[in-house]
């Protein structure tokens, strides 16, 4: 039966010794901290995009039900732009190709531009709910 060295994680990410502490106190960095870097990441892309997807969301649901025609449209036209575009394909114009064609997106930290790309993506969904709710109501 194999045995796991949970050491492993321990270890500093430059010379391959196990750290004096699995948080890297005396300068060292250790595999654990890389994790906890990695994880805090994700959580803030996904909190921040959520943020974004429930606000555009909201409002752009709410837009395509309003009786102005073009106010509609505006909707309809962000939930088909965003819904059609599957989300790799998204988050790949945001970071490499809307930057080169509007340069002062290359200002910008890659970080916001994939919380704009998920939270565009996710908000053509919950549009699509709200517009339903909306409608469903007598």
């Amino acid at each position: 039966m194999a045995s796991w060295d949970w050491q492993v994680f321990c270890k500093d990410t430059v010379s391959g010794e196990v750290a004096a502490s699995c948080f890297g106190e005396g300068g060292d960095i250790t595999y654990l901290q890389w994790m906890f870097s990695a994880w805090g990441w994700t959580l803030s892309v996904a909190v921040l995009a959520l943020v974004v997807a429930l606000l555009l969301g909201s409002l752009m649901g709410i837009l395509r039900t309003v009786p102005s025609r073009g106010l509609a449209l505006l909707g309809d036209a962000w939930t088909e732009l965003f819904r059609n575009i599957p989300l790799l394909v998204q988050i790949f114009l945001w970071y490499h190709v809307l930057p080169s064609l509007v340069p002062p997106l290359k200002a910008f930290p890659s970080f916001l531009l994939v919380v704009l790309a998920l939270g565009f993506f996710t908000s053509a969904r919950i549009s699509e709910q709200v517009r339903a709710g909306i409608q469903s109501l007598p």
